[in-house]
């Protein structure tokens, strides 16, 4: 048999696959909506891992670029970032309020 008889029937065969299954998730209902106060939880999850995220930048940018020594740099880092968890706490925009 030819190898490229082969290598043909092989893609008209993962083609067919995939076209069944395309088919089958096209045909299925996707995932309930989110209730109004899980997406308020996820946005306070991602303003918190933000500030974290952007602590550990400030962190790196000061020990690596400014030559600060990194226990101090991580004081300063952790300091911000508190203050940006805790305002995220209390400052919230209104979209993000639930009623």
């Amino acid at each position: 048999m030819n190898v490229a008889k082969v290598r043909i029937a092989l893609v008209l065969a993962l083609t067919a696959f995939v076209m069944s299954i395309a088919g089958r998730i096209r045909a299925e209902q996707g995932p309930p909506a989110p209730s109004p106060q899980a997406v308020a939880d996820s946005r306070a999850v991602a303003a918190t891992h933000r500030s974290r995220t952007l602590a550990a930048l400030l962190q790196v940018a000061l020990h690596g670029f400014f030559g600060m020594s990194y226990l101090l740099a991580g004081l300063i880092a952790l300091g911000l970032a508190a203050i940006g968890i805790l305002a995220g706490f209390f400052v919230r925009p209104a979209s993000a309020r639930v009623t």
